[in-house]
């Protein structure tokens, strides 16, 4: 008996189920017609969602690329990275001085008191003869009137121009320069290196080693 019931309310069941599911059994039933769909094919009934996609337009790809690399530009951190790389680039290039040469068939050698005529960066020049002048031999030949052409004539100048170039290359190798020449020197080789006048320098050296 149980097996015959259950027999007779399989249809009712199947027309419930039939009911509540979102598929139609037939094209028909749903509002297509037989080209929609072929017949006995299930239909959705439920709720139909549109789903669009948007395509951008190339020119619209190409707009909001600019605009992201303008916020990106904007922005305070890229700011100072570009400042920083431009202050190394400064400074790498103010690093790098230029340097000068005296050429080999140039080179005299009574006129470089120290440093390599070769490569020179930053020279400086001296009056030679003012710093002669200013030592004791010289004055010594002054005030006893030695003749010149003289053995003592020539023994005081020599002490003189030894005590010279002593003091001269102290200076020099105490000081930011990297030669020191003979005042005009450099100018009359066409050497457009700018030297610096240093005799007050060694003028105050050599007063300073006198009173020692």
């Amino acid at each position: 008996m149980r097996g015959d019931r259950k027999k007779s309310e399989l249809p009712f069941l199947l027309q419930r189920l039939r009911k509540s599911s979102p598929f139609k059994n037939t094209a028909s039933a749903s509002g297509l017609d037989e080209h929609d769909a072929p017949a006995g094919t299930p239909v959705w009934r439920g709720p139909v969602k549109k789903v669009v996609i948007h395509a951008l337009r190339p020119s619209e790809n190409i707009g909001r690329i600019r605009k992201k690399r303008q916020i990106m530009s904007a922005r305070p951190g890229n700011n100072g990275r570009r400042l920083l790389a431009f202050c190394c680039i400064a400074l790498a290039v103010t690093a790098v001085a230029e340097s000068f040469t005296i050429p080999a068939e140039s080179v005299d050698e009574q006129k470089i008191f120290w440093g390599n005529p070769a490569k020179f960066e930053k020279p400086a020049s001296v009056d030679y003869k003012a710093i002669i002048m200013a030592t004791e031999e010289y004055k010594s030949i002054k005030q006893n009137k030695i003749e010149a052409g003289t053995a003592k004539y020539w023994l005081l100048i020599s002490q003189a121009s030894e005590k010279a170039v002593k003091v001269i290359a102290e200076v020099g190798k105490n000081s930011e320069y990297d030669l020191v020449v003979a005042k005009g020197y450099l100018e009359s080789l066409n050497i457009k290196a700018a030297p610096v006048d240093i005799t007050a320098a060694v003028l105050e050296r050599l007063q300073k080693g006198k009173s020692g």
